[in-house]
């Protein structure tokens, strides 16, 4: 007995249908990247568009990032994950009626409003299934899923579409989010939200931010997720012009460049898992220190051809990168009322595809005139600076701890 008390892994029966359901979610976005890179590819015939428009499509859903809040908070999470896991399905398989990159890139924009509403819904639902000391494990647990998923979708994938084309990997993508959906039907009725006072549509939705604005913490969450995807996205465009353009990879070489990538999600777990009590001190400090070795890996992009030192390097991305998440991801939900955290999400997916619309134009003018590594380099440079300015910040604060959430009500006359 004292043996399973003192190596518990698992939080609870609830989380394990959940479990299971992200980690067929993870699967079907995996099938859906690489088949809709490849597709891209083939319409376009160029590794920069399609690049441009992966890492494109999901940004206009920013302009839904606080509704998706606001309706996640006031629903069901549960019933939202259902209803958008059986309609992201149908539109993935849509996908393989697709013949132009106009059509492709329209559904790519549908399907990226749907993912938008979703986040914030799946982040109220395990927020609810979490008690306060298990937020890191349960963080931990669904980072190592989705590791474990893309260690070998990737690869598996990249033979798929090898051997019998995209049309058919779309397929299989829409049946493993219709799989998601039949797990979350497993999990047990949520109590009806409670009713709420109406208020203005825009204050409404802009509670979110206001929460986080008056929440040092969460304003410190949402500094290092903007540093953080302002370089990720610059780096993913230049990679996929210098993986597809300049170095002329294969299918069956990006599925296992991805799997290496983000397969390091798996070894995170374990770390977070290994060293729980160590993370779970000051981790916005770690995350910090974080930033400079993913901003070194940047830099060595830029400098190798070679496609076996390029392995490595991701491994290095993936691992620290994977880290900073979850940890960026606990931290928000931790620091906000368990009440709010699908607005506090929203509010999150607003600063970060704001953050990715910026690093998507500093890259687009870069590769006008300059190679990748060019992207690369740059993007490590502000990276670096960004460590350096929010160390300041942090020693600036004098290591303060802050507690608590102003909750809207307290402000507004909102109830919940």
């Amino acid at each position: 007995m004292e043996f399973k008390q003192s190596f518990k892994i698992w939080p609870g029966q609830s989380f394990a249908p959940f479990f299971l359901s992200q980690t067929a979610v993870a699967s079907a976005a995996c099938i859906q990247l690489i088949a809709l890179s490849r597709l891209l590819v083939t319409q376009t015939n160029s590794g920069f568009y399609t690049g441009l428009g992966v890492v494109t499509a999901p940004i206009p859903g920013v302009i839904v990032s606080l509704l998706a809040g606001r309706i996640g908070d006031r629903f069901s999470s549960r019933l939202l994950l259902i209803f958008f896991d059986v309609l992201r399905g149908v539109f993935v398989l849509i996908f393989a009626f697709s013949k132009t990159a106009g059509a492709t890139l329209f559904v790519m924009l549908v399907v990226s409003f749907l993912d938008v509403f979703y986040s914030p819904a799946r982040s109220k639902l395990f927020r609810g299934l979490m008690t306060e000391g298990e937020l890191l494990r349960g963080s931990a647990l669904l980072t190592g899923g989705s590791g474990s998923v893309n260690l070998l979708v990737p690869m598996l994938t990249g033979l798929f579409v090898h051997t019998f084309g995209v049309m058919a990997a779309f397929v299989i993508s829409g049946a493993f989010y219709w799989l998601s959906a039949l797990l979350l039907l497993k999990l047990p009725r949520q109590a009806p939200p409670v009713s709420q006072k109406r208020v203005r549509p825009f204050g409404a939705m802009a509670e979110g931010i206001i929460i986080c604005l008056r929440s040092p913490e969460l304003r410190r969450v949402l500094a290092l997720v903007a540093a953080l995807d302002v370089g990720t996205v610059a780096v993913n465009i230049a990679f996929y012009a210098y993986a597809f353009d300049v170095l002329r990879v294969t299918s069956r070489y990006w599925g296992l460049l991805l799997s290496v990538l983000y397969g390091m999600n798996l070894f995170a777990m374990l770390l977070l898992l290994r060293y729980k009590n160590y993370f779970d001190k000051n981790p916005l400090l770690k995350v910090t220190l974080f930033l400079p070795v993913i901003a070194l890996v940047w830099y060595l992009y830029g400098l190798t051809g070679s496609l076996a030192r390029i392995l490595i390097l991701a491994a290095a991305e993936g691992l620290f990168a994977s880290l900073a998440g979850t940890l960026l991801t606990t931290r928000l939900l931790s620091s906000a009322d368990k009440r709010y955290a699908a607005r506090v999400t929203g509010a999150r997916d607003l600063v970060s595809s704001a953050s990715k619309l910026i690093g998507i134009g500093a890259a687009t003018l870069l590769l006008v005139f300059f190679p990748p590594a060019a992207v690369f380099i740059s993007s490590a440079a502000l990276l670096l600076a960004a460590a350096f300015l929010l160390l300041a910040w942090q020693a600036d604060d004098g290591g303060q701890k802050h507690h608590g959430v102003i909750a809207p009500e307290e402000r507004s006359g909102y109830d919940e």
